[in-house]
């Protein structure tokens, strides 16, 4: 599935509000809980979190802040776009494919919702186009400013210089309430006309001017306008530019000593009952009355803030980002069969297609376990988008999922199952065979071999894509290997008496094995546990091991072969193919018994009495390589293999992996 880069339907604006709204009222909470403690720049700072929300998209982490309102949205929106034909959104594509916050459509709308998103994109643009032209506007009446008087200019000069401060143009306008800085890259400093300004005005405005707080506004207001439906966050916004003259507030009360902050705090309070009109791309320090008033109080608590209160706020944000982009994953897929009539059930199923399992071996995993345990849910989470619909179909018709594997074990109860070669065709799309075991201890145990084809969309996704087989044998073990299925990779080579072939067959194991409570110590007898139920979304193969099974032919004559007694095979795995097999492998006394076995060091034997008359075939040599997740199972460049006769070496050959005759 191709990720979009834009966020393009209402759906997805939706999920993103929500979860800027969540994070919005986290970081009002914790600004109420540490309002007194931590300093007005840790409080603006903080801030930055919600920038950061507002911009990435709600699905960075494939988590979210809460999941129930995400599947919730995801429910809602598959129940109304059912009767839809829109042009923007796909029914059962869950909502979160863009990767950033920023909304676009490519296409003329055609459904409600379509249209809906069309509104919002208008009140975006209308947001800015507003915010553009009160800003330009403000600008063009500021030509007609006058400039300041040489005093005035002056005394700008002295504080700039005084406090270490960036200097701008200073104009005097008529009719304006209080000095304000106006513009980004050529900020004014604009004065009322025929007023005597106080230094420590001049000192707010130029500390603005020095930490380009015009511009923070500018980019506050398009975050702003991003939002413009959203009332809630239309007062943060506003509680964010109050924080930013709070922290203006602080870094003059720094500058200034003893009475001066008196002073300054009494011009604050001169100014309660001024009209207040911020615009974008300027600041001011008056900022309304109700605003001042909280400015006073805080000027009141104004302490000095010892320097390594800076590392304090930087680990307190680090601390405060994590949960906030980290969010909350699914507690897992429900395993109550849905009732499509009710919403709860909706939820549910949404909450899994929402959330995909994220490895190959989770989505395995999921999909063996909603197809043995009649689970929907489970298969809901590994189903492509594609055939989201149909399955909705089938839990509404009420389906039993589990019936073709049931009625394959012929009633047998399920056991376990292994990963068969598991190979990878490229970044996005795998293939493996699911093998299903029955239960032992019953006459035949029956096995089910299932291809299947892993996609990657969102998450991973599973596909049936052949006919199910099914074996049958008094003793079998799938963690062992299978000489029936096919192998990954043969490899051939001809010697000096014959053709060998070593195939290979990849096993990948998922641990779903959890010991019984109530018998803790019933495993000492073997039977102490009991197979795992719940969906691993991000599981891990536990092991990842090969089977490797050798068939040597003997080209010689009938006559050459009449005078073997016993017959043996050693096969040794070589990192690289300079390499020698060890000569330990096999004792002395195994060349004339029929014996088979393995070593570590990663080979295999197999010695058999033969019976005359011999048709040269020998196929007994099987053997496991890696028995952790630690192994490589591609590491080795091919293979050393060794034929016996009657005790004495008859041929040894190198065959390079994956070499064809």
């Amino acid at each position: 599935m191709r990720w979009r880069s834009e966020m393009t339907n209402i759906w997805e604006f939706l999920l993103q509000t929500a979860e800027v709204t969540i994070t919005a009222a986290i970081l009002l909470i914790v600004k109420w809980l540490f309002a007194d403690k931590l300093s007005p720049r840790w409080q603006y700072a903080i801030w930055i979190l919600l920038a950061c929300k507002i911009l990435l998209p709600a699905h960075l982490t494939g988590r979210y802040l809460s999941v129930t309102l995400a599947a919730g949205i995801e429910a809602a929106k598959t129940t109304v776009e059912s009767g839809l034909a829109s042009a923007y959104t796909q029914q059962w594509i869950p909502i979160g494919q863009n990767t950033s916050g920023l909304p676009f459509v490519s296409k003329m709308p055609v459904s409600v919702t379509d249209w809906l998103f069309v509104l919002y994109i208008l009140g975006v643009l209308i947001s800015i186009l507003y915010y553009g032209l009160s800003y330009v506007r403000l600008r063009r009446i500021l030509r007609r400013g006058k400039r300041a008087e040489e005093a005035l200019l002056k005394k700008v000069e002295e504080t700039c210089a005084r406090y270490a401060l960036s200097g701008c143009e200073v104009v005097t306008a008529e009719g304006i309430p209080s000095a304000f800085i106006c513009g980004f890259f050529r900020p004014l400093l604009v004065v009322p006309a025929g007023e005597d300004i106080d230094e420590k005005i001049l000192l707010h405005e130029l500390m603005h001017r020095t930490y380009a707080d015009a511009l923070q506004n500018a980019f506050w207001c398009i975050l702003r306008a991003l939002h413009w439906c959203n009332p809630f966050l239309q007062y943060v916004f506003h509680r964010i530019g109050n924080d930013m003259e709070s922290l203006c507030d602080q870094r003059v009360l720094e500058e200034l000593e003893g009475e001066e902050r008196r002073a300054y705090g009494k011009i604050l309070l001169s100014m309660t009952d001024e009209k207040y009109a911020r615009a974008p791309g300027t600041t001011s320090i008056s900022n309304g009355g109700k605003n001042i008033k909280r400015r006073i109080e805080a000027i009141a608590r104004f302490k000095k803030y010892p320097r390594g209160m800076a590392l304090v706020s930087v680990c307190a944000l680090v601390v405060l980002a994590a949960p906030i982009f980290a969010g909350s994953e699914t507690s897992g897929y429900g395993t109550d069969y849905p009732n499509l009539s009710d919403y709860r059930s909706k939820v549910m199923m949404a909450e899994a297609r929402m959330n995909g399992c994220t490895t190959p071996a989770g989505a395995i995993d999921t999909w063996v376990k909603g197809k043995v345990l009649n689970l929907p849910n489970y298969l809901a989470a590994v189903t492509p988008c594609h055939q989201q619909g149909e399955l909705h179909k089938q839990v509404e018709q009420e389906k039993d999922f589990s019936s073709a594997i049931s009625h394959g074990l012929k009633d047998v109860p399920f056991s376990d199952y292994a990963v068969y070669n598991l190979q990878k065709e490229n970044e996005h799309r795998y293939t493996a065979l699911a093998v299903i075991a029955g239960q032992e201890g019953y006459e035949t145990r029956p096995v089910l071999i299932i291809p299947l084809t892993l996609q990657k969309e969102k998450g991973w996704t599973v596909t049936q894509s052949g006919k199910i087989s099914k074996y049958k044998a008094s003793f079998i073990d799938i963690y062992w290997g299978l000489e029936k299925l096919p192998g990954t990779v043969a490899s051939e080579g001809k010697g000096k008496t014959g053709i060998i072939r070593i195939n290979e067959q990849t096993i990948r194991i998922v641990d779903n094995q959890i010991q019984d409570q109530e018998d803790f110590f019933a495993d000492m007898m073997g039977n102490g546990f009991s197979f795992d139920v719940r969906a691993k979304r991000s599981a891990k193969f536990s092991e990842e091991k090969m089977f490797i099974w050798g068939e040597y032919q003997d080209c010689r004559s009938q006559a050459e072969r009449s005078n073997v007694k016993v017959i043996g095979m050693m096969t040794a795995a070589l990192d690289h193919m300079s390499d020698e097999a060890p000569d330990d492998i096999i004792e002395k006394e195994y060349l004339l018994q029929e014996v088979s076995g393995s070593s570590s060091a990663g080979a295999g034997f197999d010695f058999r009495f033969v019976k005359q008359p011999w048709d040269g075939n020998f196929d007994g040599l099987n053997f496991v390589l890696g028995e952790s997740s630690d192994f490589d199972l591609v590491r080795f460049e091919g293979f050393e293999t060794r034929i016996y006769q009657n005790g004495e070496l008859l041929d040894t050959l190198k065959i390079k992996r994956g070499a064809k005759l």
